[in-house]
């Protein structure tokens, strides 16, 4: 195991040690650190100036001359003062489809494509939108135009897209069934016979001639070359040949820069103090070679073949930002732009701290080994473990200032299994786990030695969490996976995508967990939220729908976070989201279930959308670290968002995904890309001193006016009636961070009130009138602590003549009589307004149908006004004003989305009484002009006679089609046989008397039946005899009537007094019992049917039948299909102002109930 350098003094041996080994590094072949022909310095440009982000992949000029920037959060144009961004919007579908951009080109059309993780965009400068093409839907890495101005897409995953303008097609080259060596694509050129240069990641070199559609794989090594198949960026050599750069993320050992001739085929060179170094870019600028790595910028003369190296150096603020070089550029007046990882864009020609910053020192083994943190934590004895990107573990004892460094050591099996550390836990038994790049290390305190666990599939170590019964939960990536270590018996189990519905989702990677509660596990994803039931395991995932606003906000979910109430929040890389209706716990069987979440994005006040990380506080704020927008303190219960940056002492706006830990002592830990911050939330201090405040300049039409001895000597300023456009300028004197001081301003006997105008820094006024004002200016400072005196001045302006007391007065006399004749008409005007609104006012009051003036734009709505017949309709009181009592809320919502449309609403529907009883209405609405929501009109109508006749309209109609049928199908056929036998009987009297007569007996029999079934039809139609005998009379005969001529089992049963029934009752009542006869008849196959009729509390009646039943899910169906005795039915009754009911299930009868 090795360990860092500690602060002890050395012996004189450990000095001679020391000296030795310095003497031996300087005799290893080493590159300049810098030029030596001068010392290059470099203009920094980062979040800071307006950036999006710090990590920059890509650098274009377009045509106009904005130079563009494609960074990790976003799309940035610089017009060489400020940064314009783009990013993607939730709710904007012209906005940028990823904040990851990747790659950007111009083509020979004019138009700016941009590349992202998400797919392919290109940008539509006349109307500053974004076009996409989800054609391309995986990484965009590359560009490339052809002599035919076709578009070639390099992509990170699905080889190469041909893009013809001129058809809008887009064809792909893939490894299979063409023979491209690899799929994903570094980089694209385009030589001068027109042949596709082809960079891969993990297949080398490759060429296509788009004549032939020919690949050609070229693995033949450089001379002296290591072993490569990474090839990261092509540039075109001056001789004609190419310029290959090398190298595999975390592997320098394959990085490097070779010559490759295009006429011979084959790699002629390689550039050998460039061994070991990834290159990611490069350049040629006429005279020399640029090289960009991911250790530095070097400079590459391939006359003399001198290299020159430019790193960062921290000692130097105008060194390179950072020495990860992602892009070259040069523009059109020769400036070289260089886009790093972490330093924003670098051009070639105290704050006070609030937050602990740690972060690396150059040549103080007491700082951090790496400036990328990966993983932070506060163990047990106050140590705190930084485990970080390419840098191994550092132990930071604060209380000495000592730092020790583990690394990985291959000679070293005890060693760390890795530099590329990513995640850290301490259990609740104090030992120390270590998640890397290949697995998951336990630290032993005693030894310094790290015991190594891998598993079958393997994976980088993105979280660690320790459940609830001592297990340990570890999520990967690449691939994507979910474990279960048990730490006694050194066992797993992993979950991984296995095709199932409720199993393990298919992801790149798990980089969130939290165990809640109930147990279960919630698992962040870049493929949405998941939750994982350990008890049943199975797999609930949550996805991001752009179509529901309460969906999860983006499916990359970075950070997870339960507060004290149990809220869960969740980190994304669209926003802050909260879960407000958690599933039920049966959704991890695979039931439908569709969570609800409230999402917090920038347009609520987040300094970004992506947030890497999240804890909570002892006050409940939510500490939240973005991607490149630093860090914000969000207050759940307020909405209120308070956001720190490097003024306030963050180590940068970009923090790492997972970077972050609570103590137990309520110290919170934030990892970025430049160190990490340590902080209490409740310690932190404010600037309490208020800034003095100085006048800097007094502008007269914009042009400085100067003043003996100084403005600030000046108490009053006097100007002419014509010198009224003058401007103030002023400034608070706290540079703790200026960018951030307040200002407010007010012209005393102009302003009202102060103008608080933020941090700008003057006040303007034109076309004052004459008069004496004082100028009053005062200031707070970054942190809101105002100085209230301020400092004032007065401001003296002379009138013209004709602001003159006399002149004005003989304007008045003139004046006057024009105001009398204007009185006079104004008059006249308002007492024909007001007798206009008295009949109006009658209209209203008188109106035969309800009539309300609505405010439609509260929620719900209410009502302002209602006249008399608006109260005898739903009632008197509060009910009647309430239109949410009166109106079904379907109806209010649609009236409001009818009315803010401008459109009338005209619609029925049903009211509801003050007593709760409902009945039917016919609404119609309008808005006041230019669709004001608060002054709408609603006309309403009782329909309920209306419906009650058209329902007796339909049922008479029903009613005659039915007998219709009856005569057609029965009476009328069998007269039309009749008609046929009287021929036949004609010829048989003469031939066969006998059988005349048999035949004439018989037509009397059946004239007889027939006539039995006329008078059964007419019963049906108009029972005479509920007239003659009474309702009970003709209800036992028609029932033993449709008994036999049906062949069913009917019983009647009647509790309470055989009375006469109210007139309008008994016929209704025969109807239904009718109806629901002839539809058992018709439908049930029942063998009995029991009628019963209970009048002790007025009249219950129930037809119950013992057929087969239906499923009552079904009634809306048959109605829609046109079956309307059900709701005749139905609403005969409730015309009466009775309860009708339908009970059935299929196998168990069906019964019919009418309450009266």
């Amino acid at each position: 195991m090795k360990k860092g350098l500690s602060a002890t003094p050395f012996s004189l041996p450990g000095r001679l040690l020391l000296l030795l080994c310095i003497l031996c590094i300087a005799l290893l072949p080493t590159v300049p650190a810098h030029a030596q022909g001068g010392v290059i310095r470099f203009a920094h440009f980062t979040t800071a100036d307006g950036l999006p982000h710090d990590i920059v992949t890509c650098i274009l000029q377009d045509r106009t001359g904005y130079l563009w920037f494609g960074t990790q959060d976003g799309l940035s144009r610089y017009d060489g003062y400020t940064f314009t961004n783009f990013h993607h919007r939730r709710t904007d579908p012209d906005s940028l489809v990823n904040n990851t951009v990747t790659a950007l080109f111009q083509d020979s059309h004019g138009r700016l494509w941009v590349g992202t993780v998400s797919g392919l965009d290109h940008y539509d400068a006349a109307s500053g939108r974004f076009v996409h093409h989800p054609e391309v839907y995986e990484s965009v890495s590359a560009f490339a135009e052809d002599a035919a101005g076709n578009l070639w897409i390099g992509t990170d995953g699905s080889g190469i897209f041909r893009y013809d303008s001129a058809s809008d097609t887009f064809t792909q080259f893939l490894r299979e069934p063409v023979a491209l060596p690899d799929n994903h694509i570094n980089a694209l050129l385009f030589d001068a016979d027109g042949t596709l240069w082809i960079g891969t990641e993990y297949g080398g070199l490759a060429s296509l001639d788009p004549r032939s559609g020919h690949f050609t794989s070229y693995p033949a090594l450089p001379p002296g070359a290591p072993a490569f198949k990474h090839v990261t960026t092509l540039l075109p050599a001056s001789d004609g040949g190419l310029w290959v750069g090398m190298g595999g993320h975390h592997q320098p050992e394959s990085g490097g820069l070779a010559r490759f001739d295009r006429t011979r085929r084959a790699f002629t060179d390689f550039i050998e103090p460039l061994r070991n170094r990834r290159v990611t870019a490069l350049l040629w600028d006429g005279e020399a070679l640029w090289v960009g790595a991911q250790d530095g910028l070097y400079r590459y003369d391939p006359t003399y073949g001198r290299l020159d190296a430019y790193r960062h150096d921290p000692l130097d603020p105008a060194s390179l930002s950072k020495d990860a070089v992602t892009a070259l550029f040069q523009d059109r007046s020769g400036n070289l732009w260089i886009a790093t990882d972490g330093g924003g864009v670098n051009q070639y020609p105290r704050p006070r701290l609030r937050f602990a910053l740690y972060a690396p020192r150059p040549n103080d083994p007491n700082s951090l080994a790496a400036p990328v943190v990966g993983a932070v934590l506060k163990d047990h004895q106050g140590f705190v473990w930084v485990g970080m990107h390419d840098g191994g573990l550092d132990r930071l004892d604060r209380r000495t200032g000592r730092v020790t460094h583990f690394r990985h050591d291959p000679a070293d099996p005890t060693s760390l299994s890795h530099d590329h550390v990513t995640a850290l836990l301490e259990d609740s038994r104090h030992n120390l786990w270590v998640g890397t790049q290949v697995g998951l290390d336990r630290f032993d305190r005693r030894t310094d030695r790290f015991e190594h666990f891998t598993w079958e599939g393997g994976g980088a170590v993105k979280v660690i969490i320790e459940a609830s019964d001592g297990a340990l939960w570890l999520g990967t990536e690449e691939p994507g996976a979910l474990l279960r270590f048990d730490p006694q018996t050194h066992t797993y189990r992993r979950y991984a995508y296995d095709g199932e519905s409720d199993g393990f989702p298919n992801t790149y990677g798990v980089r969130a967990l939290l165990e809640d509660p109930t147990g279960a596990l919630w698992i962040g994803t870049y493929n949405g939220l998941v939750r994982f039931d350990p008890r049943r395991e199975t797999f609930a995932q949550y996805r991001a729908d752009p179509n529901d606003p309460h969906s999860l906000s983006h499916d990359f979910v970075w950070s997870l976070y339960q507060d004290a109430a149990g809220t869960l929040w969740i980190g994304t890389h669209g926003g802050l989201d909260r879960l407000d209706s958690p599933p039920a716990a049966s959704c991890g069987e695979g039931e439908a279930c569709a969570p609800s979440f409230t999402v917090f994005t920038t347009e609520d006040g987040l300094p970004d959308d992506s947030i890497v990380a999240l804890l909570g506080d002892e006050s409940g704020l939510l500490w939240l670290a973005t991607m490149g927008g630093g860090l914000a303190a969000f207050d759940p219960q307020r909405g209120e968002v308070r956001t720190y940056t490097e003024s306030d002492g963050l180590q940068g706006r970009a923090f790492i995904i997972g970077a972050a830990s609570r103590a137990p002592d309520g110290e919170l830990f934030f990892g970025g890309i430049n160190g990490f911050n340590a902080f209490y939330p409740e310690h932190l201090s404010n600037n309490t001193v208020p800034p003095p405040v100085v006048l800097t300049a007094f502008r007269v039409f914009d042009q400085p006016r100067t003043f003996e001895g100084g403005l600030q000597n000046v108490t009053e300023i006097h100007l002419t009636y014509r010198e009224n456009f003058f401007a103030f300028e002023f400034a608070a004197l706290d540079f703790t961070d200026p960018s951030r001081n307040q200002y407010a301003y007010r012209l005393e006997g102009f302003d009202p009130d102060w103008i608080y105008c933020g941090t700008r820094r003057y006040a303007s006024y034109t076309n004052l009138p004459p008069g004496r004002y004082v100028f009053h200016v005062k200031a707070a400072n970054n942190d809101g602590f105002w100085n209230e005196e301020g400092v004032s001045v007065a401001v003296v302006i002379a009138p013209a003549f004709w602001q003159t007391w006399w002149f004005r007065l003989l304007v008045g006399l003139a004046v006057l009589g024009l105001i009398s004749v204007y009185v006079g008409g104004r008059m006249r005007y308002v007492a024909a307004l007001r007798e206009s609104e008295e009949r109006f006012r009658t209209l209203f009051e008188n109106a035969p149908v309800g009539v309300c003036e609505a405010d439609f734009s509260r929620v719900p709505p209410t009502t302002s006004h209602v006249n008399p017949h608006w109260e005898r309709l739903f009632g008197p009181g509060p009910a009647a004003s309430s239109l949410t009592s009166c109106l079904p809320p379907a109806t209010l919502a649609r009236c409001r989305i009818q009315l803010a449309q401008g459109e009338t609403v005209t619609l029925e529907t049903t009211g509801r009484r003050a007593d709760g009883s409902e009945f039917p209405l016919r609404l119609s609405a309008v808005s006041a002009p230019a669709r004001d929501l608060r002054r709408c009109i609603l006309v309403v109508e009782d329909i309920t006679a209306e419906k009650a006749r058209r329902s007796e309209e339909e049922a008479i109609a029903e009613e005659r089609r039915r007998i219709a049928r009856e005569i057609h199908d029965g009476l009328a056929q069998d007269l039309a046989a009749l008609r046929l036998q009287v021929r036949r009987w004609q010829s048989l009297i003469e031939r066969d008397p006998d059988q005349a007569k048999a035949e004439l007996d018989n037509l009397h029999r059946i004239l007889g039946e027939k006539i039995g079934e006329v008078r059964r039809v007419l019963f049906a139609l108009r029972p005479v005899a509920l007239e003659e005998l009474g309702f009970w009379s003709a209800l036992e005969k028609f029932l033993a009537e449709f008994s036999e001529q049906h062949d069913l089992a009917i019983s009647l049963n009647v509790t309470g007094a055989r009375e006469r029934l109210p007139a309008a009752l008994e016929p209704t009542l025969f109807r239904i019992i009718q109806e629901t006869l002839h539809n058992v008849a018709k439908h049930a196959r029942a063998r009995r049917v029991e009628v019963t009729l209970d009048l002790t509390d007025g009249v219950l009646l129930s037809v119950h039948d013992d057929g087969r039943g239906f499923d009552p899910d079904e009634l809306p169906r048959l109605v829609a299909e046109g079956h309307l005795g059900l709701r005749q039915m139905r609403e005969r009754v409730e015309a009466l102002g009775g309860r009708f009911e339908v009970r059935s299930a299929p196998g168990e009868g069906t019964e019919v109930r009418v309450s009266l």
